[in-house]
């Protein structure tokens, strides 16, 4: 999943999800993306995008269903 599709997952905003992937708080990856515009005479610019598994966000979830965790609440009502 990107951090657009689990923010819509999570019903959360997009930095949020950046946030917390970055803060560890989420199971998470990072990878590098490259790219070039066709006409661009500069090099190759470079960023990084998490990515995430959705069964290990689930069982994220279902770890910390217990707990008080704001966004875990939040996402179990939006599943009722």
């Amino acid at each position: 999943m990107t951090v657009g599709e689990l923010a819509t997952y999570l019903l959360v905003a997009p930095e949020t999800v950046r946030k917390m992937a970055k803060r560890g708080e989420l199971p998470a990856w990072a990878v590098t993306v490259h790219w070039q515009a066709r006409y661009d005479k500069h090099p190759r610019s470079t960023r990084k995008e998490w990515r995430f598994s959705k069964k290990q966000l689930d069982a994220w979830i279902s770890e910390r269903s217990l707990g008080q965790g704001s966004l875990v609440q939040f996402k179990l009502c939006a599943k009722s």
